[in-house]
């Protein structure tokens, strides 16, 4: 199934705006509707109608996530009504404590692996949150593909509102999570001069 992650933002109703994201590196991203949620351009991009999709969102314990939390299900109900999908599950909420310790990290990565299964399509925001939470959900998803069956990371987005003028912009960063898997495939199996495989890899992109 096609699982879309995000992570609720912290900003304030003043610091939070929507916009109109211009695509990078993947035109397929690129959509002309403005959002406060970047993983907005991913489900636009990739969610057809008539498709069953899930989507969960990790919710510190802040006042502000709560109050972006209804905007996210906002968004979300108004593009399943655009587009025709149905999620009908809701918004599944993974909760993160409000402290940094390293226990409540751990527990709240077991809650995400429990989100992902066999056979799913993994699509997830890095844009908002603690950088700790941007690398949970970013072990999950990995979790998924190394140790479930058929499971695929399909897309990862990290959004800029634009600084000094310039435009909002979205990332395709999938090709990072595919650079640490072959990376890790090469360190596994001792691959002598690795940085010339990894030039080779990237030349025939």
């Amino acid at each position: 199934m096609k699982t879309f992650f995000t992570i609720i933002p912290l900003q304030g109703s003043k610091d939070l705006k929507a916009c109109i994201y211009q695509a990078v590196d993947n035109g397929d991203l690129q959509m002309d509707t403005p959002t406060h949620f970047p993983i907005m351009t991913a489900m636009h991009a990739y969610v057809k109608p008539g498709d069953e999709i899930r989507v969960v969102a990790i919710l510190s314990a802040v006042q502000n996530c709560e109050t972006n939390l209804e905007k996210f299900r906002e968004e979300v109900e108004n593009m399943s009504q655009e587009i025709g999908f149905t999620y009908p599950r809701g918004i599944e909420i993974v909760n993160a404590p409000a402290d940094a310790g390293v226990r409540s990290h751990i527990e709240t990565f077991q809650r995400l692996i429990e989100k992902v299964e066999d056979n799913d399509k993994l699509y997830a925001c890095m844009t908002y949150g603690m950088k700790p939470l941007s690398q949970l959900l970013i072990m999950a998803i990995q979790y998924a593909y190394r140790l479930l069956d058929n499971a695929s990371i399909c897309c990862l987005v990290y959004g800029q509102p634009g600084w000094g003028g310039a435009a909002p912009s979205v990332n395709d960063m999938t090709a990072l999570i595919q650079m640490d898997e072959i990376t890790r495939l090469l360190a596994e199996h001792k691959v002598k001069n690795p940085r010339t495989v990894i030039e080779k890899i990237i030349s025939q992109d």
